[in-house]
């Protein structure tokens, strides 16, 4: 197994498996202090040509002999599991489990609260498909383990429309068509709306430097930056509603938000107060001209209109 693993002409494995050897037999012998010498020269050659080794012998002396291993075979062969009884809240809701110290938050998610909306995706933290928030800030879940996620809030892509109507970037997506098979859909759109609470969704370069770490294998990158935009306008724009601001203040706050995101709209597009911006969706905002547009179904047009 060990040669398997390093190839047949690692020196190191050879001298740590013939190590371990004469520590098992020394240990057999009763000479408990030569064979924890052995054991420790073996450990610092190779590690796991010594578990090899001693997973070979406890099949051996199980299969061949009839009876179980030595007792300080099998002590060494032994593996720690412990296990936590820990509390998890996702999506406002708290949860008891109890997992294994190696369960990952997106083993918990997907596997123990069965919330699949996570997806996984490479397991190494580098396409974003497992994204969620934890605290309102984007994560990894393939790369935090559940233990560590206790006393957090954590907010996965169920939580965003708890209520049955669409979160403002999931409707925004829609309009933008910005998927197309959806795997990575809810990590991009978690990813997106962490981003914009960050407050950096100010550009459309500054929206693809901050949404690098999630991977469209389908390519529909340019869509999904006009999506993301579009809903960190409409955000500014509720934003300045709920505020009750004068209509001249709130008008230059909003038409600022949308020259940052373009400046070539900031001259077409008359400003606008708190009743206009109570009124926009991700199309209007992004396509004014198109805000009577009826040649598209406009049913989640409308849904965004109520929503707001």
């Amino acid at each position: 197994m060990a040669e398997d693993r390093f190839g047949a002409g690692s020196g190191a494995s050879q001298q740590a498996r013939r190590l371990a050897e004469e520590a098992l037999q020394a240990e057999r012998d009763g000479d408990q202090d030569t064979a924890e010498r052995l054991f420790a020269e073996a450990d610092r050659a190779d590690p796991h040509a010594v578990e090899d080794v001693l997973q070979e012998t406890i099949v051996d002396q199980t299969t061949r002999k009839g009876h179980a291993p030595d007792a300080a075979v099998a002590q060494r062969q032994e593996r720690p599991r412990q296990s936590f009884d820990i509390t998890l809240t996702v999506n406002d809701t708290p949860h008891r489990l109890t997992v294994d110290a190696r369960t990952t938050l997106l083993d918990a998610l997907r596997d123990r609260l069965h919330l699949t909306g996570t997806k996984r995706g490479c397991d190494l933290g580098q396409c974003g498909a497992c994204t969620v928030l934890l605290d309102g800030r984007r994560i990894n879940a393939c790369l935090m383990l559940a233990v560590m996620a206790r006393g957090h809030t954590i907010t996965t892509i169920e939580g965003l429309s708890p209520d049955g109507l669409l979160h403002l970037l999931q409707q925004a997506f829609i309009e933008r068509d910005a998927f197309q098979c959806g795997y990575c859909t809810p990590g991009q759109i978690m990813s997106a709306v962490g981003l914009i609470a960050e407050g950096r969704a100010t550009s459309d370069a500054m929206i693809r430097e901050h949404m690098s770490g999630n991977i469209c294998r389908c390519g529909a990158y340019t869509n999904i930056v006009d999506a993301v935009r579009d809903a960190a306008q409409l955000d500014a724009s509720r934003e300045v509603a709920r505020q009750d601001l004068p209509r001249e203040v709130a008008g230059q706050i909003v038409s600022r938000a949308v020259a940052r995101q373009d400046p070539s709209r900031d001259s077409a597009r008359p400003e606008a107060g708190p009743d206009v911006a109570r009124q926009d969706s991700p199309r209007d905002i992004a396509h004014p001209d198109r805000s009577h547009d009826t040649a598209r179904p406009d049913a989640s047009h409308a849904t965004v209109r109520q929503e707001v």
